[in-house]
């Protein structure tokens, strides 16, 4: 179900920085060798927002973030 909602066809950037959606599964982000913590956390925000907005579902993120991300 997570992919039909984070899939390919909505509107949703799919990497920020060095981060990237998982084209194999849609609940891993990839580091592709670059990614900032700062980079994952923004992907992981406009993934959320976008479902909320789009479909109604309010996804939870799986993982704690330890530290100061900015």
């Amino acid at each position: 179900m997570l992919r039909s909602l984070v899939g390919s066809e909505m509107c949703i950037e799919t990497e920020v920085g060095g981060a990237e959606i998982s084209p194999k599964h849609a609940n891993f982000i990839i580091n592709t060798g670059s990614a900032s913590a700062t980079d994952i956390t923004e992907l992981m925000a406009k993934i959320i927002s976008t479902v909320k907005k789009q479909y109604g579902v309010e996804l939870q993120p799986e993982v704690r973030t330890l530290g100061d991300v900015k």
